[in-house]
Order: structure tokens, then C-alpha cells, then sequence
């Protein structure tokens, strides 16, 4: 039976360097290039050829990503999901994920298009974050090369008034960006630089589509006088930057710190397990109502507008459907906080039994280790928060309103953010185990 600093190290193996191929890497870094792929070529046939054959580029290009990603995927599965496939995993999650919320909106409006909203704002979320938790559990490197296209795709939306050309050219950048860290990553094969590139990555996408959010957006000419005027300034430029930088790092650093506690709750015994696993349930449960509530109280009024929808077939359930809207965000707050206590109350005594059974962590990292992660889904709030102008449910009152409290908050979230990948390296470095 293996002792509790046998089963540290061997969680740890992963983390170690292994010979790497080119061709691993660049199998890694063609993962990235699906979706300019699927953009850039029906642009290009626009623009050098008839107008009217961009239809038949549109199928051709769908087509060929498909078979790509088909390829791909099919070929990771024959190998075993090797570390290289991190990045066709992710695209693979996409593919079966998005479909399901987007058949939705064919119920109609308004429920149609409100519950296909709550799927790919809370639903999809929640599901790639568990499904980056699971995967960064066996493989830490896999994980973080599935979170890297994950993360590109987030900064889609900045995009929206810029003309094709100019973000094809955008997309092409970034996603090479992506390509190359990902083929880096590969070659070598350390959780800690894989980490650091990512957030590098990340940032390079980050400068660049609020670069092009601000300076390339072309608006159409019905549009207010207000914005076609309007010169960007250092507000324009950290709205666009920082909140969804912060989601992103979110995204990464959350599932990853997660996957390290599981390590940790391991080598723990069964209490140091129970611990982590109250721990992990109000992380879920902090995140799932802080979505929630998000979503319930900006779509809460749509139970009133199918009144207004002649043969909508929901109008009988008006009544119903507005009393949930009204009952919900309360209950999905509630589910925030209860989260927060689970979490709390699991991290207590997940880092007490692992400070008696295995020695570790040190003091001040056990009250980082309570303190840190449960800010986690206020952070992925982010870009709603300072978008949408929505205060999470698990900020008290409005408390650190978007429009009082912007700059500080934009640097206590990287901060926190910085904590948890120290948090996360200190935990995966074998040296903290037994000294």
C-alpha cells in the first residue's frame, strides 16, 4: 500500500519532463488553427471572388473544419489522448456543448432565446469548467492546452464591429499566438512554464483584440453620433481589457488550483478526501448561483413578455413563469452564500488533516488556501460584472459597484488571480510535500 508521500509524488508525475517530438508539438499547435480556418476562407472567397459564391465557401470551409477536427480527434482517441490532444479535446467539448443551446432558441421568443441564453451562460460554463477540473486532474499540461482555445474564444465579442477583413487579419494573429505557446508548452514539459505561458498568451490575445475593439471597430451608419464619434480613451481601453482578462485567467488558474487540492485531499486519508470534497461542492455551488442569479435578474421580465406574444403557447404559463423569475435570484444568492460556507468549512478541514497527516501546506499557505479560492467565482464574474453592469450575488449590497470602484477592482482581482497560480505552483511542487 502506498504511504502518503508515495501517493504525493506519483500524482506529481506528470509534471515531469518527457522527450517530445515536433510533430507532438505541432499536432498540439494545429488544434489552434480550426477556427481561423473556419473564418478566414469564406472572407477570402468573398473578397477575391464573385460576391454570390460566399455561400459555397461558407459549406466548404464548415465542412473541412469538420473534417479536420474529425481527424484529429480521431487520431488522439487511436493514440490514447496523449498531452498534445489538450487542444482537439477542447474543440471536441465545443462541438457536442454549443449545438444543444443553440436548437433551443427555435422554441421562440422569448423563452426560446431566454433559456438558450441561461444554457450557454451558465450551463456551458459550469460544464467546461468541470470538464477542464477533470482533465487537469490526470494531466495538468492537457488541461491547460484545452483551456488555451477556451480561453481565445472569450474575447470573441470584442470583435463585433470591427470589418471582416481587418478581423480575419485579428483572428489569424491570435490564434497563431496560441499555436506557437501551445507547441511551446509541449516542448517543455513543465507545469510552471506552461502556466506562465498560457497567461502570456493570453495577454498578447488580450492587447490585441482591445486594440482592434477600440481603433479598428467600424460602426454601421445608423448608429448613434455618440459612438461614431467618439475617440477611445483609457476607460474604453480597460473595459475592454481588463475584465475579460480576468475571466479568462479565471478560467485557467480555477480548475487548476481545484485539481491540486484533489492531490492534496489524496495523500490525506479519507477525512482530508471528505474535506475536499465540501470544499469543492460550495465552490460548484458559489458558482452555479452566482451565474444564476446573473442571468435570472437580466432575463427576469420575460415571463411578462410572452403576454405579448400572440401563439406563443406560453401565455397560460405567464403567471408561473414570473413567479420563478421574481423567487429565483433570491434562491440562487442563497445558493452563493451556502457555497461560500461549504467552502470554508471543507478547506478547514481539508488543510488541517493535511497539515497532521502529511506536514503540509505551511500556515500561511493553509490560510490562503481558505481564503483565496472562494473568490474564484466572483472572479469569473468579471466580465458581466463590468459589462453587464451586474454585481454578483456573492458581493453583498453592490458592494465594489462597476461604476464606483472599477480600477481598484480590476487590480484586486489580478491580485487574487496572481495568489491562486502561486497557491497552485506551491501545491504541485513536490518539494512542499515532506521537509
Amino acid at each position: 500500500m502506498e504511504t502518503a508521500p508515495e501517493i504525493l509524488q506519483s500524482s506529481s508525475h506528470l509534471s515531469e519532463p518527457e522527450p517530445v517530438s515536433w510533430k507532438e508539438a505541432a499536432l498540439a499547435g494545429t488544434a489552434a488553427l480550426i477556427f481561423p480556418v473556419a473564418y478566414l476562407l469564406p472572407v477570402l472567397a468573398y473578397r477575391l471572388l464573385l460576391p454570390s459564391s460566399q455561400t459555397v465557401f461558407n459549406i466548404v470551409s464548415t465542412l473541412l473544419v469538420f473534417g479536420l477536427l474529425a481527424v484529429g480527434v480521431t487520431w488522439a482517441w487511436k493514440s490514447g489522448w496523449p498531452r498534445w490532444s489538450g487542444g482537439w479535446t477542447a474543440w471536441g467539448w465545443v462541438v457536442l456543448l454549443v449545438p444543444p443551446g443553440l436548437l433551443l432558441q427555435y422554441l421562440g421568443r422569448p423563452v426560446g432565446y431566454a433559456l438558450s441564453e441561461f444554457y450557454l451562460s451558465v450551463v456551458l460554463f459550469m460544464a467546461l469548467a468541470l470538464l477542464l477540473y477533470r482533465l487537469m486532474c490526470k494531466d495538468p499540461i492537457r488541461g491547460i492546452l484545452a483551456a488555451l482555445p477556451l480561453m481565445n474564444l472569450l474575447w470573441l465579442p470584442h470583435l463585433e464591429y470591427v470589418p471582416e477583413v481587418r478581423k480575419g487579419v485579428v483572428l489569424l494573429v491570435t490564434w497563431l499566438v496560441i499555436a506557437l505557446v501551445s507547441m511551446l508548452i509541449m516542448k517543455l514539459q513543465r507545469v510552471s512554464a506552461a502556466v506562465g505561458l498560457a497567461l502570456l498568451a493570453t495577454f498578447l490575445v488580450a492587447l490585441s483584440c482591445t486594440y482592434a475593439a477600440n481603433y479598428l471597430r467600424v460602426y454601421p451608419p445608423d448608429a448613434p453620433a455618440s459612438l461614431t464619434t467618439h475617440r477611445a480613451d483609457f476607460s474604453d481601453l480597460s473595459y475592454y481589457f481588463a475584465p475579460t482578462l480576468v475571466g479568462c485567467f479565471t478560467l485557467l488558474l480555477g480548475p487548476l488550483l481545484a485539481s491540486e487540492l484533489w492531490k492534496l485531499s489524496k495523500g490525506s486519508g479519507k477525512a482530508g478526501q471528505m474535506g475536499f470534497f465540501l470544499a469543492f461542492s460550495g465552490l460548484f455551488l458559489s458558482l452555479i448561483g452566482n451565474l444564476a442569479a446573473m442571468w435570472f435578474f437580466e432575463n427576469g421580465k420575460f415571463a411578462l413578455w410572452v403576454q405579448g406574444v400572440p401563439g406563443s403557447g406560453w401565455g397560460a404559463r405567464s403567471n408561473f413563469l414570473y413567479f420563478l423569475n421574481r423567487l429565483s435570484p433570491a434562491f440562487f444568492t442563497s445558493l452563493a452564500y451556502m457555497g461560500v460556507a461549504l467552502y470554508i468549512i471543507g478547506s478547514l478541514w481539508l488543510v488541517s488533516t493535511s497539515r497532521r497527516v502529511l506536514g503540509i501546506p505551511t500556515l500561511s499557505v493553509s490560510i490562503l488556501l481558505v481564503l483565496v479560492p472562494i473568490l474564484l467565482p466572483v472572479l469569473a464574474m468579471y466580465p458581466a460584472w463590468f459589462g453587464l453592469v451586474k454585481v454578483p450575488a456573492q458581493v453583498p449590497f453592490g458592494f465594489l459597484h462597476p461604476e464606483r470602484f472599477r480600477y481598484p477592482a480590476y487590480l484586486i482581482g489580478l491580485f487574487i488571480l496572481g495568489v491562486a497560480g502561486w497557491l497552485a505552483a506551491q501545491l504541485s511542487q513536490k518539494e512542499t510535500g515532506i521537509s
